[in-house]
């Protein structure tokens, strides 16, 4: 790593919404980095509990606190810590997620050593809350080429696993505020349409999942992934795709709808579009079996698919 004094600032961006119970072990993972140029940019997304009370000891010159008039979400939270940045590289962390110790370490490495990268994400370990189970989310690449695989799935992730480049930030537009969900996702298209990027193999985030966690009704759900899918038919026009590469695509697209659809336990849609997605690619064996499940009634359905 270079000298101190040319070492890049980190801007840590915070979104949280009423998290008093969780957000301080995730301060404190940030604290507890071996990078330490960073600053610390807390967005109470207004907030009805005691967040502020709970963070009042923490805040300083390099840990800052804003608080937005209204609740915006998540992806204008993120946008707003942005705009009252320093760093040149920006960091996003959920209020309820953790960082391992070197995790902006090797992030800050790896940006020195690839000057033409513009966003460097890590692997991450997910955790049941509840009971402490945990393992390594793996989303494959199916096809190979960066930017074509993540047309198909978001092969990255959580944003608290992202460091970018603020300029390529602002340069993409940043967060769409419009979307209810999938705000990573088409976060992480525009950035690869444009600009190169990196994986840390180390695993450095602790992602938990509970109750909590699972935002959003169905429509907006729905809604969110039919807009990024008709942005993805607009990119795949371009005559760089092959007719196999589209099919396996849209066979990904609608097969990501169907689990979305299964997830709120509307078993026909879901079978709707496990159909769709096994007739663009018939090598889509995934999709065929949840096809298949689908068959046998939605109270087996979810039993074998562990989905509760």
């Amino acid at each position: 790593m270079e000298n101190k004094e040319t070492l890049p600032l980190v801007s840590v961006v915070i979104p949280s919404y009423n998290r008093e119970k969780r957000i301080i072990k995730t301060l404190e993972s940030v604290l507890k980095q071996s990078y330490k140029n960073y600053e610390i940019i807390i967005i109470d997304d207004n907030s009805s509990d005691n967040t502020y009370e709970v963070l009042k000891p923490y805040i300083s010159e390099k840990i800052l606190y804003y608080k937005n008039e209204k609740n915006y979400g998540g992806a204008k939270s993120r946008n707003i810590g942005v705009e009252k940045s320093k760093g040149s590289i920006i960091a996003f962390l959920d209020s309820d997620d953790e960082w391992e110790i070197d995790k902006l370490k090797n992030q800050v490495d790896m940006f020195i050593k690839n000057k033409d990268i513009a966003m460097i994400y890590t692997k991450y370990t997910l955790i049941a809350e509840n009971t402490g189970e945990s393992f390594l989310f793996n989303e494959k690449k199916r096809l190979n080429e960066d930017f074509k695989a993540i047309l198909c799935n978001n092969y990255i992730g959580t944003t608290s696993t992202i460091c970018i480049k603020k300029d390529a930030f602002l340069q993409i537009g940043g967060f769409d505020v419009n979307l209810k969900a999938c705000q990573d996702w088409d976060l992480y298209i525009r950035v690869l349409q444009k600009y190169n990027t990196k994986c840390v193999e180390i695993p450095s985030v602790k992602y938990y999942f509970h109750n909590e966690s699972i935002t959003g009704n169905i429509t907006n759900v729905v809604n969110a992934h039919k807009i990024v899918f008709e942005k993805i038919d607009n990119i795949i026009k371009d005559g760089t795709f092959t007719d196999n590469e589209k099919n396996i695509i849209k066979s990904n697209n609608y097969e990501r709808l169907a689990h979305v659809y299964a997830k709120f336990k509307d078993i026909k849609n879901a079978r709707k579009y496990f159909k769709l997605a096994y007739s663009y690619d018939k090598n889509n064996k995934n999709a065929l079996k949840h096809l298949m499940a689908s068959y046998l009634g939605k109270t087996l359905y979810y039993k074998l698919k562990n989905i509760k």
